[in-house]
């Protein structure tokens, strides 16, 4: 029974919080079991895209793609304690537009499957394999939506001190 239907991300991060409160809380044992149960498998999912970001890095290296993870899975290692309480959907990875090509090659001698939808294809494509699943931009919105294409800058600088 799905005793909740809010924002995937929030059941890790609230199970958390009641574990160190203190005090009494007017919750269901069910409620904070079934916050508990996503946590876990949240964390779960976590320990994949952990490694599948490895592996992202190690086809994209090989490929002789330069690349940087951005948005959810960047984000919760940047700015989490413990990442696993900051669940994601997908890994966004930024190449160069001219790399497209080569990269979805690369992914696809590797066994993950293409996933091009017509909305969105002028600035990203999907990649899937398993329980990877792969957001590749090569814009960071639709082209024309920023004043200045902002991709080669944003990978020039990549490691850099801000």
């Amino acid at each position: 029974m799905k005793l909740f239907s809010c924002n995937k991300a929030w059941p890790p991060l609230w199970d958390k919080r009641i574990e160190q409160y203190t005090g009494d809380l007017p919750l269901s044992a069910q409620f904070r079991d079934s916050l508990h149960r996503a946590r876990l498998q949240g964390t779960g999912e976590y320990l994949i895209q952990l490694h599948s970001l490895t592996r992202v890095k190690e086809i994209l290296d090989e490929a002789g793609v330069t690349h940087v993870v951005i948005k959810g899975s960047h984000t919760r290692e940047l700015y989490y304690d413990t990442p696993a309480l900051r669940p994601t959907v997908d890994i966004d990875v930024l190449i160069r537009y001219e790399d497209r090509i080569k990269t979805i090659e690369a992914f696809q001698a590797k066994g993950f499957e293409f996933y091009g939808v017509p909305e969105n294809i002028s600035h990203e494509a999907c990649l899937v394999k398993g329980k990877t699943t792969i957001d590749l931009h090569w814009n960071i919105l639709r082209p024309g939506r920023t004043r200045i294409p902002m991709t080669n800058t944003l990978l020039e600088k990549k490691g850099e001190p801000r």
